[in-house]
């Protein structure tokens, strides 16, 4: 699958929480960073860690079947790491049958992913460089067929 072939879905999430006030419990958060013209950006995987579906391929051999992955987008001037409380939920990790790879990215300019030597677009590291919908657009681009459909 292709980036051109995802269709944009607003999803309503409703979370329901246990008895102890917890929400689903299962999962792992990884921070990892990926560079995008010569920047480092900061982004975070979140995988749930329940019951998976384990199929038999064509090669006798055992696959799991994951779940379509979900990119969580920021609002302007956050982080991925904002979405800590929402992204567990989005994983299936709580001991059902899905297993979902939850992807946050920061924006460049943004989070924990500005520049080296940030100095008001002085530096050389900014030289160049246009924080524009237009470039943060080709940069989630790059980080769905790099990152998420390698």
């Amino acid at each position: 699958m292709s980036w051109k072939e995802l269709t944009l879905v607003l999803i309503l999430v409703v979370v329901n929480r246990n008895g102890n006030g917890n929400a689903a419990s299962a999962f792992s958060i990884d921070r990892k960073s990926w560079r995008y013209n010569g920047h480092s950006i900061a982004y975070e995987e979140c995988v749930g860690v329940g019951k998976r579906d384990v199929n038999m391929n064509d090669n006798n051999s055992f696959e799991v079947r994951e779940e379509i992955p979900v990119l969580v987008l920021n609002g302007f001037g956050v982080g991925s790491f904002h979405q800590h409380r929402l992204m567990p939920h989005l994983t299936g990790g709580d001991g059902g049958s899905s297993c979902r790879r939850v992807y946050g990215v920061d924006y460049l300019g943004q989070g924990q992913s500005w520049p080296i030597d940030c100095d008001d677009g002085n530096s050389s590291n900014e030289r160049g460089l246009v924080y524009s919908i237009d470039t943060w657009t080709d940069q989630i681009l790059e980080f769905i067929e790099a990152v998420i459909l390698p």
